[in-house]
Parts: C-alpha cells; sequence; structure tokens
C-alpha cells in the first residue's frame, strides 16, 4: 500500500472490507485508511476490459 500510495497506484485484492466494530484488518479498510484506491479482481478485469474467449 505505501508502494501504491508513493507512485499512485491501485492495489488489488480479494479480501472485502470489513465493519468499524470488526478486530480483523483488511487491506480495503487500510487502503481507505491512506487514501489509496482499492479495487477488487473483478473491477481489475472489467477496468482492464478483459475478454476470456472459448475457440
Amino acid at each position: 500500500m505505501a508502494k501504491a500510495k508513493a507512485i499512485g497506484a491501485q492495489v488489488v485484492t480479494n479480501e472485502a472490507r470489513v465493519g468499524p466494530g470488526s478486530k480483523k484488518v483488511k487491506v480495503p479498510n487500510v487502503c481507505d485508511q491512506f487514501q489509496v484506491a482499492c479495487l477488487d479482481t473483478y473491477d481489475l478485469l472489467d477496468t482492464l476490459r478483459a475478454r476470456f474467449v472459448l475457440d
């Protein structure tokens, strides 16, 4: 996350955000705290307009 913040990149993770009462630390919550963009894998594939074709 520090590298992403330094170079203006985004973090990609499969983790989901947890609520404020949770004791677990998840990547998306940390990204929110440090104002770093965070995507899940499906958002990344959508952003890249990935296509999977069967031949």
